[in-house]
């Protein structure tokens, strides 16, 4: 945390926010993202907050998870997995995902995500069988088996076709 004198002007977390959105080169977010974690006075309440905002909010606070350390990513891990089931920001999600530990991703992906696919829908099983198909295919073979054992007709036909493409059967 860096301590600023009384008498040097403090940007708001706003400011600090809108400088990391307005880069316009890989560098400059890079650069801006460092001074943003360092002199933002609430910077995971920031991302938070941009995260449940517009679709430049949300493609900003991802790209800065994406280049923040495994800590941060970690903090997040339940909002950047709810980004995964998303036709829209599900690529970018899924390779900060991807990004991270992979043995504390797998032993913490399906605590995660089962909050998750409680409510989901067939688009969402697919999502997340793309994800846990490249992660670790026991993890997918799971996932599969339970959406193949699902009462909706799409999650159902989702399991038994990845366990077809797999050349499991139930």
């Amino acid at each position: 945390m860096t301590i600023h004198s009384s008498d040097e002007p403090r940007d708001s977390d706003e400011e600090l926010w809108r400088r990391v959105a307005a880069a316009s080169t890989e560098k400059e977010f890079e650069i801006e993202c460092a001074r943003f974690m360092q002199r933002a006075r609430e910077p995971y309440g920031q991302i938070r907050k941009r995260l449940r905002g517009s679709v430049p909010d949300i493609f900003t606070a991802l790209g800065v998870l994406k280049i923040g350390d495994d800590v941060l990513r970690e903090n997040f891990f339940d909002e950047i997995l709810y980004r995964c089931k998303s036709l829209r920001f599900g690529r970018f999600a899924r390779s900060i995902v991807l990004s991270m530990p992979r043995s504390w991703v797998i032993a913490n992906v399906e605590a995660a995500a089962d909050k998750l696919l409680a409510t989901a829908d067939h688009l969402d099983f697919k999502l997340f069988l793309m994800l846990y198909e490249i992660l670790d295919s026991q993890l997918a073979l799971r996932l599969a088996k339970r959406a193949a054992m699902h009462d909706d007709f799409d999650i159902k036909e989702t399991g038994v076709d990845f366990l077809q493409k797999v050349g499991q059967v139930l």
